[in-house]
């Protein structure tokens, strides 16, 4: 080609032609080999997950257990406020049988929440039986039968105290 002759090599393009050439070949690739500490880091990610998954069994738990209490205590208020009405026999029955209600919806969420509370420890026990386990000292399951037990302890605690008062 004419133009070809026309061409100046600049001291920048030798500069880089130079240092392409001096650059060494890249390396094949290489299939990736999980190393022993990505195995122990994978396990105790999943350990970590499934105790924060069970924790939010127990926290979810102690809210119905919570809103089971406001909701029988909203029965004394029922009470309270019928008897300070004055109100004839009929409407005074009538609001007696919606505090009644409310007592058994609150019991019955309070029993939810004990139950709620042992499905996630169960479900969290299946799977540390199944899990591989976690070099390093990884916490034990100690720990969360504890939490689970003190819910649903709570939860039977909160319906005897209900039934009784």
């Amino acid at each position: 080609m004419a133009h070809d002759e026309d061409r100046v090599a600049t001291p920048a393009s030798s500069a880089t032609t130079a240092a392409a050439a001096a650059r060494p070949a890249a390396a094949p690739a290489q299939t990736a080999v999980p190393a022993p500490a990505a195995k122990s880091t994978a396990g105790m990610r999943d350990l970590l997950a499934n105790e924060r998954t069970l924790l939010a069994w127990v926290r979810t738990a102690l809210a119905f257990m919570a809103f089971g209490v406001a909701l029988e205590r909203f029965s004394v208020f029922i009470k309270v406020t019928g008897l300070g009405t004055g109100g004839d026999r009929a409407q005074l029955e009538e609001l007696m049988r919606g505090a009644q209600i409310s007592d058994v919806m609150g019991m019955a969420l309070i029993a939810l929440g004990g139950v709620i509370a042992a499905i996630g420890g169960a479900r969290t026990r299946r799977w540390s039986e199944r899990a591989e386990p976690v070099p390093g000292g990884a916490p034990g399951p100690l720990g969360l039968q504890v939490a689970t037990g003190l819910t649903v302890a709570l939860s039977a605690a909160l319906l005897l105290w209900m039934l009784l008062t």
